[in-house]
Order: structure tokens, then C-alpha cells, then sequence
């Protein structure tokens, strides 16, 4: 149930950045919007559901705004026609990722405290400055080999 609400709160959340971004500014249709939004929600929330464990807010924030770029201006040079030339795609697609980063950041934070379980403990880092000693005794120390 947890993990349909955040997918949920992804969808609504890159709808409303592309409606605004490619919607208002670029006079792009709600149809072309809604199927990016879709496409780019599954890919991201899969992402963000095997990666943010491991690596972090900051670093899966990064990689969300890569996978958000490359994915708009790919699947917006097979879907927009007319008007929109090639460099709007790209600036387009560089504005809704760098708006998608930032609602990132506090997405990234709701789903390590309110989805994932135990993404804090010691076993999800990587770098341990802990020392450890290992200690042993020989089992016959008196025995000389001949």
C-alpha cells in the first residue's frame, strides 16, 4: 500500500512539472504530457525503488534528473509534430528535469522515511570506518614441525 501511494505521489508529481513546463510553455497537448508522464513515472519509480537504497538522496536525485532528460527529449522527438523544433525539445526537456530534480529531493526524502524499511541502518553503508580485531588462539603452539 505504501509503495502505491508513492507511486502515486511520482505520477502526480511529474504530471503537474510537465502540464507546466511542456503544457503551458511550450503549447504541447495534455495527451503527449499524460504519456510521457506515465512512461517516465514506471522507469523512474523502479529507479528509485532498487538505487535509493544503496546510494543516497543526492546521487538517485542525479540519476532521476539524467533518466527525466534523456527520457523527454527521446520520447518527445517521436511524439511532438508542428511547431516544436528541436532545440524547445531540448530546453523543454532540461527546464521539466531540473523542476523533476528538485520535487526529487523531497520525494527521495518521503519514501527513506514513510516507504522503505531500515534504509538507515548499518548494513545499507558502504563506507564503515569501523575497526575490528579478530582474535584467536593456536591450537598447538608448543608443536615444532621436524
Amino acid at each position: 500500500m505504501r509503495k502505491g501511494v508513492a507511486f502515486l505521489i511520482k505520477f502526480i508529481m511529474t504530471l503537474a512539472v510537465l502540464w507546466v513546463v511542456l503544457g503551458l510553455l511550450f503549447g504541447v497537448s495534455f495527451g503527449n504530457i499524460l504519456i510521457i508522464s506515465i512512461i517516465l513515472t514506471v522507469a523512474s519509480f523502479l529507479v528509485d525503488m532498487f538505487i535509493l537504497p544503496k546510494v543516497g538522496n543526492i546521487v538517485a536525485a542525479v540519476g532521476d534528473f539524467a533518466l527525466a532528460y534523456f527520457g523527454i527529449w527521446f520520447i518527445s522527438s517521436f511524439l511532438f509534430t508542428g511547431n516544436v523544433t528541436a532545440q524547445s525539445i531540448i530546453t523543454g526537456a532540461f527546464l521539466s528535469a531540473f523542476v523533476i530534480l528538485i520535487g526529487e529531493l523531497f520525494y527521495h526524502r518521503y519514501l527513506r522515511n514513510s516507504v522503505f524499511d531500515h534504509v538507515d541502518d548499518d548494513q545499507h553503508y558502504t563506507n564503515k570506518n569501523i575497526l575490528q580485531h579478530e582474535f584467536s588462539r593456536e591450537f598447538e603452539p608448543d608443536k615444532k614441525e621436524d
